[in-house]
């Protein structure tokens, strides 16, 4: 849908070009230029990666799992029993804690992936689309608190309201899986999201406007903003 000087509501994360967002700036979002939140999460992703796959980790809980083994099939009666049974309880432990990381690494590349499934179905029968990965992300005025309910937790941003000439696509994020889908249904989600239907399972609808073209700053919204961590 083709908009000229409508009003919406931007919900910005601070970052190294938070300058440019200031009263009275325009600022354009094209299909040439890569939203900037995309490349944050691949770096976050290689990041948590790197973190799980210490080889020292690795080598320490190996050396921990053999020697528990060996007691168990030796059966060892000569030994002290209880440090083998803190042994064990360590390496559950350290096993738990891994699965909690490296669930965290499944879900995180798991939304990347959807991501690049809906961009797929989009550039290939919905060409006419703002893209996900290119777009400005804009709201209406009552549902500013729901998405910044949403996202708070990822760190200090600002709301702007902001005037819109171009294109926008009005969709309901919740088609987005939340949880590891296949991907057939990854793609019959990403269909009925790019065709601007609701979704009818959920209670609670995300609506969110993707936008391309030029925005106009008319004001910063200080009353729903975060500038310092709580």
């Amino acid at each position: 849908m083709k908009v000229n000087g409508k009003v919406y509501y931007h919900i910005h994360t601070i970052n190294k070009f938070t300058t440019k967002w200031e009263t009275g700036k325009k600022l354009t979002f094209s299909n040439e230029q890569m939203n900037r939140i995309f490349p944050a999460r691949f770096a976050k992703l290689e990041e948590d990666i790197k973190a799980e796959s210490t080889t020292d980790y690795l080598n320490e809980n190996i050396k921990l799992f053999k020697k528990v083994q060996n007691f168990l099939i030796k059966e060892a009666g000569f030994v002290d029993i209880m440090d083998y049974i803190g042994d064990s309880q360590k390496l559950m432990i350290d096993l738990l804690l891994r699965a909690k990381g490296m669930q965290k690494i499944i879900l995180s590349h798991n939304h990347l992936l959807t991501e690049l499934i809906f961009e797929q179905v989009r550039s290939k029968q919905y060409t006419e689309l703002p893209s996900r990965l290119k777009c400005a992300w804009l709201c209406d005025k009552r549902n500013i608190k729901k998405w910044i309910r949403l996202f708070e937790n990822r760190g200090k941003y600002k709301v702007f309201e902001v005037r819109a000439f171009g294109e926008v696509c009005k969709v309901d994020r919740s088609w987005l899986p939340i949880h590891i889908a296949t991907g057939s249904e990854i793609i019959d989600k990403a269909n009925n999201y790019w065709k601007g239907k609701l979704n009818p399972i959920v209670k609670k609808r995300q609506i969110e406007y993707l936008f391309k073209g030029h925005i106009e700053i008319i004001k910063e919204l200080s009353e729903f903003h975060r500038t310092n961590k709580k």
